[in-house]
C-alpha cells in the first residue's frame, strides 16, 4: 500500500501557503476580516479515522440543512487532534493537516478528506447517523491502521464575505496554531479569536 509524505511549510498562525499563492488573498488580510465578525456555532461531532481511510462530505446545502435549518450555508471547520489527514475540493490539490492544525471551509463546500495511506472515498451518509442526536456524535470509519482524531464543527455568519456567489476567500485552508499552543488539539487557532456560540445555540437535536 503505498504512502503520501505529510509536508508542512507554512509559517505559525498563518493560512496554507500552497492556498495563498494560488488565491493571492494575504494572510494579514484573511486574520483581520475575521477579526471584525462575531460568529455563531458548535462543534456537531468527533470523528475517528483509522488507515487507510478516505470520504466525501454531503454538498454545501446538505450539509446547511442538517446543521441550522433557518440558514442556507456554514463555515466548517475540522480541528486536527491527533494524527494527520488531507483534504480537498473534488480533484483539486489536497491541503495536509496534522495534530493542532485546524481545515477551514468558509463556504461550507462539499469535499473529500482521507489519510496518508491511498484508499477509495467514500460518500459520509454511509457512516454518519442523521440527526436529530441526543449526545455528541463519534463516528468512525477505516480499517484498523494508525488513528486520526478530528473535531468538526461550525461557524454560521450573515456577513456578505462568506457568501459563495463572490468567494472572498480560498475555498480550502489550513491554519496552525501558534507554537505555544502546538499539539494541544482543540485550542484557538491563528490569530483569531475564538467567541464561542451564542446562549442556547446547540447543535441539531441536542
Amino acid at each position: 500500500m503505498s504512502t503520501t509524505p505529510v509536508g508542512h511549510d507554512r509559517d505559525t498562525g498563518v493560512p496554507d501557503p500552497a492556498t495563498e499563492r494560488r488565491s493571492g488573498f494575504p494572510a494579514d488580510v484573511l486574520d483581520g476580516a475575521l477579526e471584525r465578525l462575531r460568529l455563531e456555532g458548535a462543534v456537531f461531532l468527533r470523528a475517528e479515522y483509522r488507515e487507510p481511510w478516505a470520504y466525501e462530505s454531503l454538498t454545501a446545502g446538505e450539509t446547511a440543512k442538517i446543521l441550522l435549518p433557518d440558514s442556507d450555508r456554514v463555515i466548517l471547520f475540522h480541528v486536527v487532534a491527533s494524527g494527520s489527514c488531507w483534504v480537498s475540493i473534488g480533484d483539486g490539490d489536497k491541503h495536509w493537516a496534522r495534530a493542532g492544525d485546524v481545515i477551514v471551509l468558509p463556504y461550507g463546500d462539499q469535499h473529500r478528506m482521507g489519510g496518508v495511506d491511498d484508499a477509495d472515498y467514500v460518500s459520509i451518509s454511509r457512516f454518519l447517523q442523521m440527526p436529530p442526536w441526543r449526545q455528541l456524535p463519534v463516528i468512525r470509519h477505516g480499517a484498523d491502521g494508525d488513528l486520526t482524531d478530528v473535531v468538526c464543527g461550525y461557524l454560521h455568519s450573515p456577513d456578505p464575505m462568506f457568501d459563495p456567489a463572490l468567494r472572498v476567500f480560498p475555498s480550502v485552508f489550513v491554519v496552525r496554531p501558534p507554537e505555544d499552543r502546538a499539539g494541544t488539539g482543540c485550542g484557538p487557532t491563528s490569530r483569531t479569536p475564538w467567541p464561542g456560540p451564542k446562549p442556547g445555540r446547540t447543535s441539531p437535536g441536542w
